[in-house]
């Protein structure tokens, strides 16, 4: 009989490979494979034996298996003398294949690095030699690893620290001894706890964002992630303790061993990160945006550690190339990104095979080669680092890398149409997913999403080739947009709804975004977007990279209270909601979701309204042309339902201020532009529009009528 298995979500990315190689339909899939367990070698070699994604399962054999690897695994035994382990020790070290035995407790614990060809090597190993002695209880092994390779160097990005500390909201005591902390917001770091009187006795710390109905914690959603920590004081003398080398993501903390309840004054909690300076403030008349910004922030915080992560909670942890290229700039505008985000670029760099292709996740420990084509991030970070840093060298050095990855795109490409997908516009409102536990879209086309980000990194390329005097380049990736440009209009317009894909939102609004819609068609795709947008009672049906494109292209192209709706909503599908179900954090998907699933509660992938808030409401955007600030825009956008707005950044050229207020019909506009730069203001009017005025260096304050 044929091997038959469940598929499991959290294996995406491995699916999409799969599927686009061996042209297996979603059924077919979910009839041969489950992916849901084994690491990824073992996941390969079952595909391998099921006939299938050959080209797939021989990349990860030549990198994780044919060149053998070192294995640590801990061996536990029975209770046993003295004499007997030191017995075993030597039995063990006479094993060829051990290089290296510890005994880690002088008795009952040892820790063993194993060499071997293959992973079945390994584990017939353990099995056929170390398995036979029946006093061993168990064997645990660590994930296999590569041997470091490379050059070794310094530290690039700021160090990770204690960031805040403070006192929990509350301890509570849901059963008899068992005590559950609230740190009141969700975050990633780990609580420091004050005991007495505990002497030899073990104390239990289980971190977690949810509470089950009897009020202990939630870890469903974790997966393999154990986030526990425990400890048992040498005396009772009071101390407090707190864990090394881990962090957590969590809102909340059962502790379980202590013999009296602990106060909150027992109790810090700290937040950890990677140690950038925030640079910006953003404030507003509306209390529901103002918290939907803390909300942002809380989670980008959450998540940068060394790289900027996807979740600070689960068994993932890990740099996702595709929620970057959207969660990136607010960032850019809230943190001081000018050495962390160049790190991670060259962890891109590292990633990149001969083929030009760059992987969904870095460093690359998991996910799928070639990447998803939405994985822009790659180029955006060092646009971006020109844009606000002016940071020429990830251009120049970076630039062949970059152009092999758009090149690779393009050689994926049948009569100019990407021919590829794994994600698109990912986890839009489950009502609009192929399946409620996919997070893949039903009705954008996903190589409609890949194609317009290979146009977009055209661009993106053909501008960087000319600040890196590559004339030539600057020529041909200029011309490949344009032909790229044209197949979408070819391909994904649909002249009889006068939109393209579907005509949803995420479609419409990502070609308005790219600058693909010729001129005599932005119109009916912009009646279309907003129609839609009614249609859904002011609601989103886009996904974590389209939600970016549908606020701004509402309110650049006339639309700017259909935007504002939709910011503001408290009902599904919307950040209000989460905020109205207690989220302090952005969650992975639009729904309240709990299980051993794609429910993190802390995802920064839904956070592109955050710079929104800077670029729009308050107005303060950068130029490429003109970089670091040496020009930049300040064009605030009025909303009706907005008595002021206020925003502030740090820049590398000082501080930049746009605040505006209305009384009656007089708006009042303050701009600070620092010494050095200047600005075109562009000063609202009574007809909706603007006006531009080219400022220098200094404090301005223009007032004007309006509607």
């Amino acid at each position: 009989m044929a091997e038959s298995f469940r598929l499991d979500g959290k294996d995406t990315e491995i699916l999409r490979a799969l599927q686009h190689n061996a042209r297996l339909s979603n059924k077919e899939l979910a009839a041969k494979v489950n992916l849901s367990t084994t690491p990824t070698y073992e996941r390969v070699k079952r595909l391998e034996r099921l006939g299938f994604i050959k080209e797939y399962a021989a990349i990860l054999n030549e990198s994780m298996l044919n060149k053998g690897f070192a294995v640590f695994c801990s061996i536990k035994l029975r209770s046993v003398n003295k004499e007997y382990a030191d017995s075993f020790t030597e039995m063990v070290k006479r094993i060829p294949e051990v290089t290296e035995c510890y005994n880690i407790s002088g008795r009952f614990d040892y820790l063993l690095r194993v060499q071997a060809p293959d992973m079945h090597s390994y584990q017939q190993l353990l099995l056929n030699v170390l398995g036979r002695h029946e006093n061993i209880s168990s064997i645990e092994s660590t994930y296999n690893t590569d041997e470091p390779v490379g050059k070794l160097v310094s530290q690039q990005m700021e160090p990770i620290k204690v960031m805040e500390s403070f006192a929990p909201a509350s301890v509570s005591e849901p059963q008899p001894g068992v005590y559950v902390v609230d740190a009141g917001r969700n975050l990633a770091g780990w609580i420091s706890l004050k005991v007495a009187g505990m002497g030899g006795k073990k104390v239990r710390l289980r971190y977690a964002e949810t509470l089950r109905d009897n009020g202990l914690v939630n870890q469903d959603n974790l997966r393999n992630a154990k986030s526990e920590d425990s400890f048992i004081p040498a005396t009772d003398e009071e101390f407090s303790w707190e864990p090394k080398f881990t962090y957590h993501g969590f809102r909340f903390v059962q502790i379980d061993g202590l013999e009296k309840a602990p106060s909150v004054d027992d109790i810090q909690v700290r937040v950890v990160r990677s140690s950038m300076e925030r640079t910006s403030s953003f404030n507003c008349s509306n209390s529901l945006l103002n918290d939907i910004n803390t909300m942002v922030l809380n989670t980008e915080a959450s998540n940068f550690h060394s790289v900027p992560t996807d979740c600070p909670q689960r068994d993932e942890r890990m740099g996702w190339l595709n929620d970057l290229t959207v969660s990136m700039e607010p960032a850019f505008y809230n943190f001081d990104m000018a050495r962390f985000f160049p790190k991670f670029f060259w962890d891109i760099v590292d990633t990149q095979g001969s083929d030009g292709t760059i992987t969904c996740v870095a460093p690359f420990r998991f996910g799928a080669r070639p990447a998803d084509p939405v994985c822009a991030s790659f180029l955006l970070l060092a646009y971006n680092s020109y844009k606000f840093y002016g940071n020429k060298s990830l251009i120049i050095d970076g630039f062949d890398n970059m152009k092999a990855w758009v090149d690779y795109l393009n050689s994926r490409t049948k009569d100019g149409i990407v021919d590829y997908s794994y994600y698109g516009d990912w986890c839009p409102p489950r009502e609009f997913l192929v399946h409620p536990d996919s997070g893949v879209s039903k009705y954008t086309p996903g190589l409609l999403i890949s194609t317009g980000y290979l146009y977009y990194c055209a661009v993106m390329l053909s501008q960087m080739a000319v600040v890196a005097e590559r004339p030539k380049d600057a020529a041909y990736y200029s011309e490949l947009a344009e032909k790229t440009a044209a197949a979408i209009n070819r391909e994904y317009w649909d002249e009889e709804a006068g939109g393209y894909g579907s005509n949803n939102q995420a479609a419409n609004s990502f070609a308005l975004f790219l600058g693909i819609v010729p001129k005599d068609r932005i119109q009916r795709v912009v009646d279309n977007l907003v129609a839609d947008v009614v249609a859904h009672d002011y609601h989103l049906t886009t996904g974590n990279l389209c939600t970016k494109y549908l606020l701004e292209m509402l309110t650049e192209y006339g639309h700017k209270e259909e935007a504002f709706k939709i910011a503001t909503q408290t009902t599904y599908p919307g950040w209000g909601f989460m905020l109205a179900n207690g989220a302090t954090t952005l969650w992975e998907r639009w729904e309240y979701l709990t299980g051993d699933a794609m429910n993190s509660h802390n995802h920064p992938m839904m956070g592109s309204i955050g710079s929104w808030f800077h670029k729009y409401v308050a107005g303060i955007s950068p130029e490429f042309d003109r970089p670091a600030y040496e020009h930049f825009t300040i064009k605030p956008y009025i909303f009706d339902e907005l008595d002021f707005a206020e925003g502030e950044l740090q820049t590398v050229k000082g501080t930049i201020r746009s605040a505006w207020r209305k009384k009656g019909r007089t708006l009042t506009l303050d701009v600070t532009i620092p010494a050095g730069t200047s600005a075109t203001v562009w000063i609202p009017n009574a007809d909706g529009g603007h006006s531009a005025r080219e400022v220098g260096s200094g404090t301005y304050q223009f007032k004007t009528r309006i509607k």
